[in-house]
């Protein structure tokens, strides 16, 4: 042992492995048996250690950071003063990849982990004699194989192979001779050895464990000592199963659920001293057990024990030698199957280089056709012909997809030896290909593969394709913005070719056609948005003027005419603001439809902005009217239209003119039915007007105006006036609304409905709000300044000011420039303004709270912004638009907005103002319902900055009418009869009511208005309305009164119906009975406080004398 480690010493061995663990143990190994070792921490280290100093092997791990086992060992190989060193590939990994990856990377050898000491030291020592014997060239030990194309000498892991099947064999051959010994040494019983002699011949033959134990039974049977017998072999788990029975009639088939009936007579037998359990050991592993029964009257002796215990060992052997050749068959077939299976793999690899070499080349193809394409079909047609051609397909086409119906329209393909490729494939025999792989495409967004045709119904030119060799078929979706707009099909010859590697490439060529696809589009989109209008798809000014132009040119040469007709659509910004610019859009989209179609051949309808439509009218004869073609515009809008127009009543200013008679230039030729237009809108829209050279002068004063507003803003001839907001509470001014006017040298007080549209349209209501809001601010603070105000002004915004991004810097220098403290400062929008820009308006809001400016909606409730939206809205203060005020004592729905208006306003903690109020009616009305603030020429009209500083110098309430302190029990009687007014005042004086009367229903609506009346008693039949139709309307303004009708007609359909639908509590009759008259008033007031949780003792007990109530 001592010269082995002296000769070992000489051997330097290199360990290459990253785990401290393992390289300190396989060295200490080492160093045991003499050898002397070195360590690197991975590739990268081992291998500069072998440049610095040559070792005599090396043993190396494959997974190592930095650099692994296999690229150092092809340095290693690489390098020719280094290649001759013996490497070792020493790891985990047990594939067979990873044994070729070695062997081609130039490894010597190859080990697996976990691996046993002496393996190892065994190894080292074959491959440094290997090393030896091949430095002196005598001789090549093992076998040479090729394997993937290369020439490697055979492992240690073979060669155990053939060193087990050779120790098997000896050890036949020597249990043969020991059989063949034992038979001359038992001389008892030559028919006992001849059995003997037999079981060991047969047993050297069979190779599998079942054999080894029929044969065994089979050749006891033989002997005639025995009767029967039986054996169990041993599982992995150490269970026993039995395996074979015999007895003189040969191998027994008895079913498993028959073994236990074997148990009696095997008792039976022990006791008779006949039965023997021989156990089947090798090596210190039991694998079994035989059980023999002797003819009866038989026994067994010591030598037949002896006898016994030679068949055990037989057997054992005989099973341990099966099981052995079972394994080495089943570690040849791994083997071969192994070798086998690198040769598929490697010819599989082989292939899959070639076709991703065939995708490679169709990208590539794809992308120089990208680059050089710009139209749809081409760039289908080619992308075909490139799948084909480059990609091996033998078919490819696309079909554009309509997502609605699930339908695919081929629109280009392309094959190889299939067919004429100008004839298109046709999907019509398909059917719906809802349920179908296209469908599911079209649903997933993914592509799919489908990899035999004949299996999935529904694809189109399946069974073609099949014909043809090509059973297999990948889909894949070609999308822009988010949207499959068509599919690319490509059939293959077997499905492998559609693998994760290459799906993967197919995925980013079906992009790479996508974004041209995109690309394509948007520069369609460019070229086409140059001459047609984004919006309605009709043609823009650009091409308009082209076809006027090609239209004159046209009538000139024939001596004809035509006629240009400029349709502006009135009122259209009332349904823009109010319904939403989305509702507006979708309008005009509409309109430009219902337009289109009453074009006649060679007419051209065109959009120039917004709402203005231009109609080109040709052919027509010398002095030849177009009246009729333009009443039929006119009609198409009034009626009901599909879509937007469903629910919308239209009307247009058309204007009119001709050509060659007023020009012919089309620029002209527009300008003067533009002019026409304006004049069709000044009587009142819904008309046509034809253009005259008399329209030329009022355009020059319309720009007149313009000019004159630039220098009135210049010459400071603006004014502003004011109009005060009083506290619905007390009357106490608590607010002023900024109004601008224009005094004009000439016209005095110009309003601003007459200059404010010239404004806007031109832009000088940005510089003009601008003044607006510095004079208010530097007004306010002269108050303040003066002690006449604690209140805010209120500044209206335009949406061209809104839309202006300098706004907020605006209101910050005014703010700055005047010393107004921003709370008392008011910014008015209205709420088609707030719909304007949501987005925009949220962010506005948020800054403008930050500065402490307050925020007031103008107009509410004559839009249709969303109360979701609203509550999201820094705002302070809800503004009722007048026309809801207007008839709030009379009308239900007016009265019923306004209390929603001011429960909303509350419920968000807004403040509300009613704008508009004319009548103490309507300030009684607004202030018993809580509104916060009053506004209209009730309280004062507008008045300059002097008249205003006036009024607030006197301190005095405006407010009119007081609303009453203290609740009373108040009656209104009406009657348009004077007597039976007085009548009913003589009856119920003494009773202590407040009694109101009124002779008509709109002198009682006002009295409901001022006063907080609780029973109501009405006559039926009066000249404006009954007695029930007033009941009505009462009960919807005012819900909580008491309703009692007073008839003197039979006629009851009408108020027994007014009963039932809960607007008359009571029913009377004329002539009435007096006390039945008065507890019915009693029983009324006493509903009244009940409902309202005000009942008391005084209701307790019937009212017969009138007297002392209350």
């Amino acid at each position: 042992m001592e010269t082995k480690r002296n000769e070992n010493s000489n051997v330097d061995i290199l360990v290459v492995e990253d785990s401290p663990t393992q390289a300190e143990q396989l060295c200490y190994l080492l160093q045991q048996h003499g050898y002397a070792t070195r360590r690197a921490a991975n590739g990268r280290l081992g291998l500069e250690e072998v440049r610095r100093q040559r070792p005599t092997l090396v043993i190396s791990d494959i997974v190592m950071p930095e650099m692994d086992g296999y690229a150092l060992c092809r340095a290693i190989k690489a390098d020719t003063a280094l290649k001759d060193i013996p490497v070792v590939i020493v790891t985990s990994l047990a594939g067979i990849q990873d044994i070729a990856r070695s062997l081609e990377c130039g490894a010597d050898n190859f080990i697996r982990k976990p691996y046993e000491p002496k393996a190892l030291l065994a190894r080292i020592e074959y491959i440094l004699l290997n090393l030896e014997l091949r430095k002196g060239r005598r001789v090549s030990i093992g076998l040479e194989i090729y394997l993937g194309g290369q020439k490697h000498y055979i492992t240690s892991d073979r060669e155990q192979i053939i060193d087990l099947l050779i120790s098997t064999y000896e050890e036949a051959v020597r249990m043969n001779e020991e059989l063949q010994l034992q038979q001359t040494e038992i001389a008892r019983s030559n028919q006992t050895l001849s059995g003997l002699y037999r079981i060991a011949d047969e047993l050297n033959r069979v190779t599998t464990p079942s054999e080894v134990c029929e044969l065994a039974l089979q050749a006891a049977m033989d002997l005639p000592k025995f009767e029967a017998g039986w054996i169990y072999l041993a599982d992995d788990q150490g269970a026993y199963r039995l395996s074979a029975i015999c007895n003189q009639n040969g191998i027994a088939a008895i079913p498993p659920e028959h073994y236990p009936g074997w148990a009696p007579g095997a008792r039976s037998a022990a006791a008779e001293g006949r039965h023997a359990s021989i156990p089947l050991v090798q090596a210190e592993r039991h694998l079994g057990m035989i059980q023999l029964l002797a003819v009866e009257g038989e026994d067994f002796d010591t030598d037949d024990l002896k006898f016994l215990d030679t068949i055990g060992n037989q057997v054992s052997v005989a099973l341990e030698r099966a099981r052995l050749h079972q394994h080495l068959e089943s570690l040849v077939a791994q083997r071969t199957a192994a070798l086998q299976a690198e040769v598929v793999e490697r010819r599989l690899a082989e292939e899959k280089v070639v076709s991703l070499n065939r995708i490679y080349a169709m990208l590539s193809g794809i992308n120089t056709l990208i680059v050089r394409v710009h139209e749809q079909g081409e760039l289908f047609r080619e992308s075909c012909r490139i799948a084909v051609e480059f990609g091996g397909f033998g078919l490819a086409w696309v079909g554009l997809v309509d997502p609605d119906s699930y339908q695919v329209q081929p629109t280009a393909w392309y094959s190889a030896n299939w067919g004429d490729n100008s004839h298109e494939p046709t999907l019509e025999n398909f059917g719906d290909l809802d349920g179908t792989l296209i469908g599911e495409v079209m649903r997933q967004q993914q592509p799919l593969t489908c990899r035999d045709l004949e299996l999935s119904p529904g694809i189109p030119l399946a069974d073609a394709a099949v014909q043809n060799g090509y059973p297999a078929l990948c889909i894949l979706p070609l999308m822009t913005h988010g949207q499959t707009v068509a599919m690319l099909f490509l059939y293959a010859r077997s499905p492998e070719v559609f693998d994760a590697g290459e799906m993967k490439l197919l995925e980013e060529l079906a992009g790479d056609v996508s974004f041209a696809l995109d690309h394509i589009a948007k520069e369609e989109r460019i070229n086409y948005l140059a001459y047609y209008d984004a919006l309605t798809g009709l043609p823009n000014r650009d091409l308009l003027m082209d076809r006027l132009h090609q239209g004159i040119g046209l009538a000139q040469r024939q001596g004809r005419g035509g006629a240009v007709a400029f349709i502006d659509l009135d009122r259209f910004k009332i349904i823009n603001d109010g319904l939403g610019h989305h509702i507006g859009d979708k309008l005009l989209r509409d309109i430009g439809g219902l337009l289109s179609g009453i074009l006649r051949e060679g007419d051209t309808l065109g959009r120039l902005a917004a709402d203005k439509f231009v109609m080109i009218i040709s052919d027509l004869a010398d002095g030849e009217d177009p009246t009729s073609i333009i009443e039929q515009i006119q009609a198409t809008l009034r009626k009901p239209g599909p879509g937007a127009l469903e629910n919308a009543r239209l009307t247009a200013s058309i204007g009119i003119s001709h050509y060659p008679r007023d020009s012919d230039d089309p620029t002209t030729l527009i300008k003067y039915a533009e002019l026409a237009m304006y004049q069709a809108k000044e009587q009142g829209g819904n008309q046509h007007a034809v253009f005259t050279p008399e329209l030329d002068s009022r355009v020059s004063e319309r720009l007149h105006l313009q000019n004159r507003l630039a220098t009135a803003l210049e010459a400071g001839e603006f004014v502003i006036h004011y109009q005060p907001q009083v506290d619905a509470t007390n009357g106490v001014i608590c607010g002023m609304e900024a109004l601008i006017r224009w005094n004009h040298p000439e016209y005095g007080l110009v309003p601003p409905g007459q200059f404010i549209p010239v404004a806007e349209e031109s832009g000088l209501i940005i510089p003009i709000g601008e003044w607006v809001l510095r004079e208010a601010c530097r007004q306010n603070q002269a108050w303040r300044d003066e002690g006449l105000s604690d209140f805010s002004v209120s500044v209206n915004l335009s949406v061209a000011q809104f839309r202006d991004t300098g706004l907020l810097t605006l209101v910050r220098h005014a703010l700055d420039e005047t010393g107004l403290d921003p709370h008392y400062l008011e910014l008015e929008l209205t709420e088609s303004t707030m719909m304007d820009n949501p987005e925009r308006l949220i962010t506005f809001l948020e800054q403008t709270r930050k500065l402490g400016v307050q925020i007031a909606i103008d107009d509410f409730g004559t839009g249709y912004s969303s109360l979701n939206y609203l509550r999201r809205l820094p705002l302070d203060r809800l503004k009722v638009d007048y026309s809801f005020v207007r008839d709030i004592t009379n009308d239900p729905a007016s009265a019923s907005i306004c209390r929603a208006i001011i429960a909303i306003a509350h419920n968000l903690r807004l403040g509300v103002v009613a704008e508009g109020v004319e009548s103490e009616a309507q300030a009684s009305y607004l202030a018993r319902h809580y509104c916060d603030s009053l506004q209209g020429y009730y309280f004062s009209k507008p008045f300059g900055a002097e008249e205003i500083t006036a009024l607030l110098r006197q301190r005095e309430p405006l407010m009119k009418f007081a609303i009453e302190a203290n609740a009373r029990r108040t009656l209104l009687v009406l009657d348009d009869e004077e007597n039976v007014r007085n009548s009913l005042r003589r009856l119920l004086r003494g009773d202590g009511y407040n009694i109101l009367t009124a002779a008509s229903p709109m002198e009682a609506f006002d009295l409901l208005a001022k006063h907080e009346v609780w029973v109501i008693l009405a006559d039926q039949r009066m000249p404006e309305m009954s007695g029930t139709e007033f009941l009505r309307r009462v009960k919807d303004i005012y819900p909580n009164a008491i309703r009692i009708v007073l008839s003197g007609y039979t006629d009851l359909e009408t108020v027994t119906e007014s009963v039932n639908q809960g607007a008359v509590y009571k029913l009377l009759f004329k002539p009435w009975d007096n006390e039945v008259l008065r507890q019915t008033l009693h029983d009324a007031f006493w509903q009244y406080e009940l409902s309202r949780g005000m009942a008391t003792d005084w209701y307790t007990g019937g009212n017969s004398s009138g007297n002392g109530h209350g």
